[in-house]
């Protein structure tokens, strides 16, 4: 597209936020397009590729001055024309980030894509660092019904677990350097031929331009959704664990309470016990009745023979309990 007809195209929006962000971004900087305009040309397409695949995908611009917009769709003016395109990870999407222009680390990275027969999209980022990039699915499923799919992104996520777990191995050692944010923590990642502003450089494949799909094998899928499920269960123990945690330490909590409200019950008091009027006693209690162990943190009631503990005091308290 000439820049005449880029002009054009964004002022055939002129006012909207978009296209008056679009203008104030690309005045004074026309040449860029003019002499990268086939890089945007093909993000075009490729991101138009990957809409196609999951509709609902996220998009978020960024500016030469550095500016970011807010997350978009597709069929904002801005997913055409921006100067620097980024996108969410696909739900059916892998993206290994290597932070590191280490070519051994990436030729690991290919051997271990290699053990399993797949042949992933390799891109420079534009600065410092590789971007590979693959898309799964399950056998029997297509790409686009598994990529809206609710347990699509869970079970992508456990695909790319389990390959760092290989990555960490003696075997192929490239766990090194990886950004596990862009895949697990929904990070953004440049979009293909988008420019790096710190490298000045574009993000370009280097073995085609196209993303490979990975059918993945049936045992594959089998560890990833016992992984989920394993790790679901440990999810709900912790909780389980946390509750009861906080039972306790309400329990812990509650004594010195108990003993302000017994004050008034007080009769005497040694090393080891304090002896109290019982509380629960309909009349006068003229013996102490009621008792608080201090080595065992409980309470005796002498009347019925029961050992309480300072929350079972406090309820009854609470409670205006009294004995039948």
């Amino acid at each position: 597209m000439p820049v005449s007809e880029l002009k054009r195209a964004i002022k055939a929006f002129y006012g909207s936020p978009e296209a008056d962000w679009l203008l104030g971004q690309w005045n004074k900087r026309w040449r860029v397009y003019e002499r990268f305009g086939k890089y945007y040309e093909k993000r075009t397409s490729t991101v138009a590729k990957l809409a196609e695949i999951y509709p609902e995908i996220q998009l978020q611009a960024q500016g030469f001055d550095g500016s970011y917009t807010k997350i978009f769709g597709y069929g904002s003016i801005l997913a055409e024309f921006a100067p620097v395109l980024h996108y969410r990870v696909l739900p059916c999407e892998i993206c290994i980030e290597i932070d590191k222009l280490d070519r051994k680390l990436l030729k690991n990275w290919l051997k271990l894509f290699e053990a399993f027969d797949v042949q992933p999209m390799i891109c420079f980022s534009g600065h410092k660092s590789w971007h590979v990039h693959v898309f799964v699915k399950p056998k029997h499923f297509e790409l686009e019904a598994f990529a809206e799919h609710p347990q699509a992104k869970e079970l992508t996520n456990k695909v790319y677990e389990f390959l760092l777990d290989f990555a960490s191995s003696e075997l192929f050692d490239c766990r090194e350097a990886v950004d596990t944010g862009v895949q697990l923590h929904s990070h953004m990642i440049r979009c293909v031929y988008s420019p790096n502003l710190k490298g000045r450089k574009f993000k370009v494949p280097l073995n085609g331009g196209s993303y490979p799909v990975w059918e993945l094998p049936d045992w594959i899928v089998e560890i990833a959704v016992e992984k989920a499920k394993l790790e679901k269960d440990v999810r709900e123990l912790k909780r389980e664990l946390a509750e009861i945690e906080e039972r306790v330490v309400r329990r812990r909590n509650v004594l010195p309470k108990v003993l302000k409200m017994l004050e008034k019950y007080k009769k005497s008091e040694t090393s080891g016990y304090i002896y109290y009027h019982c509380p629960f006693k309909k009349g006068e209690d003229k013996n102490p009745s009621f008792t608080f162990n201090k080595d065992r943190k409980i309470f005796t009631d002498w009347h019925t023979g029961e050992v309480l503990k300072p929350q079972d005091v406090l309820e009854r308290l609470i409670r205006g309990y009294k004995h039948k």
